[in-house]
């Protein structure tokens, strides 16, 4: 058939309908290919946005529990005669495990507590949060300095890991 055959000048024959078939071929395996490729990229780019959302809501998280934490912090220094107090806190990141407190002894007298938990994030400021109720009860309750130290110290060791470390004074 001289429509789907073409002889070429070096003896070799073409069929058009075999080359239109392998060319088709070709297509649809590249289209599945492309489709193929293009599924596997959807489920890339919704996985990055899971992960996107899941990151949001977890820095959200933390600036929310670094906003809790400085609540936890004095408003205001306490009139001390004598003495002009000023405080600035500012933590290395939303959450640590720094603290401080003013604390009203029995006796009428004032003290300042200072803290520092080891390490940095939430986990210290957690237990930040905990130090630093155990230490402010303490304190006002018997009005003891060493002994407040000493039974804050038995407290915490039940929620430390023995790696972890906290330095008051």
């Amino acid at each position: 058939d001289s429509a789907s055959t073409y002889e070429m000048e070096v003896g070799e024959t073409v069929n058009y309908a075999q080359l239109q078939m392998e060319a088709a071929t070709k297509l649809v395996q590249i289209s599945m290919q492309t489709e193929l490729e293009w599924v596997d990229m959807e489920k890339k780019v919704s996985s990055l946005e899971d992960k996107a959302r899941k990151a949001d809501a977890l820095e959200k998280s933390v600036k929310g529990a670094g906003a809790v934490q400085r609540r936890l912090m004095p408003k205001a220094a306490p009139k001390v005669p004598g003495a002009q107090l000023h405080f600035l806190y500012r933590p290395a990141e939303h959450v640590s495990g720094d603290f401080f407190e003013f604390v009203s002894f029995p006796d009428g007298r004032t003290g300042f507590l200072i803290g520092d938990l080891a390490g940095h994030g939430v986990e210290a400021g957690i237990l930040m949060g905990i130090a630093k109720k155990s230490l402010s009860e303490h304190l006002e309750k018997c009005g003891e300095v060493f002994e407040a130290l000493r039974r804050a110290n038995d407290d915490l060791c039940k929620n430390l890991d023995h790696e972890t470390f906290l330095t008051a004074c």
